[in-house]
């Protein structure tokens, strides 16, 4: 990089530019980019079922933008994952793969397994989650202070969300959003 920059450029996409070392963002210039608008995330969707010869209607591609909510990489993996499952991307197959898409069963397990003290058992649930699963931290930290408010009550509930308030500060300074999720699965199981 500080041998050849005279004929050498990156192009570095984020959606999270804080979580940038140092020497790669003072190197930077910020271009900052809009989220899609609905109606140009139904195009794209509708370009990607076409080349992939995919089955879908109109209202089951508006159905895959709505669920992505401005996130096209999520509105791609909803119709490859209605797509894969349905066999199609209409209304009907879309709410039926889409519908129970979600991680609670799995932060469930989680909260359980750093209660009862096993960290190894809670951080592989955290692994499968970040990395299997595609989902970003602070999705399931958003999920697992949901599901916790069925788990604890009064003063852990207050603990843990006090503890998820450092981790979500540390997560935006951070570089690996694992390392401080598992810092909180840690705390619970002390």
């Amino acid at each position: 990089m500080e041998r050849h920059y005279e004929a050498t450029q990156f192009v570095i996409a984020t959606r999270q530019p804080s979580k940038l070392i140092p020497p790669i963002e003072s190197r930077c210039f910020p271009v900052p980019m809009r989220a899609p608008t609905h109606e140009e995330t139904v195009g794209v969707l509708e370009t990607v079922v076409g080349r992939e010869d995919v089955e879908y209607d109109d209202d089951g591609l508006e159905y895959v933008a709505g669920y992505g909510d401005g996130d096209l990489r999520r509105a791609i993996l909803g119709a490859q994952t209605a797509a894969e499952g349905e066999g199609a991307v209409t209304m009907d197959a879309a709410y039926e793969a889409l519908g129970d898409v979600g991680m609670a069963d799995e932060v469930e397990a989680m909260l359980s397994a750093a209660d009862a003290g096993e960290f190894a058992d809670a951080r592989s649930g955290l692994d499968d989650l970040l990395y299997d699963e595609g989902f970003e931290g602070e999705a399931v930290l958003r999920e697992l202070l949901e599901t916790a408010r069925g788990h604890y009550d009064g003063d852990e509930l207050a603990r843990l969300y006090e503890l998820a308030g450092e981790v979500d500060l540390e997560m935006t300074e951070g570089n690996t959003d694992r390392v401080h999720l598992g810092r909180l699965l840690a705390e619970l199981g002390r």
